[in-house]
């Protein structure tokens, strides 16, 4: 049988073989691993502070809708102008 070392080199060949490039950094691993010793059950990750990714609102569907302007008619100021237009 193997001992306890040996056997946890083998588990970590076994990751970075099965994920490659995608295996977690080595400040990740070092995370995972005190949290789990303190007693973390869950795999999932927690909530994060601060500003989500991405959202989408009102406000940001018209600004896209102006991006759009922009690129068809080629400058920012041609683009507020038919916005106020619009309005």
């Amino acid at each position: 049988m193997l001992n306890v070392h040996m056997e946890q080199r083998v588990n970590l060949k076994f990751i970075v073989k099965l994920y490659g490039n995608e295996c977690l950094s080595r400040r990740q691993v070092f995370e995972w691993f005190k949290q789990f010793k303190e007693g973390r059950e869950t795999t999932e990750d927690g909530p994060r502070p601060g500003r989500p990714t991405m959202s989408k609102t009102d406000n940001n569907i018209e600004n896209i809708g102006l991006l759009d302007t922009v690129t068809l008619k080629g400058t920012i100021v041609e683009a507020v102008k038919a916005k106020v237009t619009e309005v």
